[in-house]
């Protein structure tokens, strides 16, 4: 995937899909991790919720293995 890297992430769920792009350059290699990035939901308290939906965050990621299973 070519890490480490860094992406955008737009929480939107769950009320709709949560925007990503990546920072930089582009890997092809990456496009399941964003797909899923895209559909994750937080488990945030309710009151939270209303403070953060739409919000960005940069989410660095390192090298190593991910389960996404």
């Amino acid at each position: 995937m070519g890490c480490p890297f860094d992406v955008k992430f737009v929480l939107h769920q769950p009320y709709a899909e949560n925007p990503v792009a990546e920072i930089g350059s582009s890997d092809a290699n990456r496009r399941e991790f964003l797909a899923w990035l895209g559909t994750v939901t937080l488990k945030l308290p309710k009151r939270a919720h209303s403070r953060v939906i739409g919000d960005s965050t940069t989410i660095s990621v390192p090298c190593g293995t991910l389960d996404l299973l």
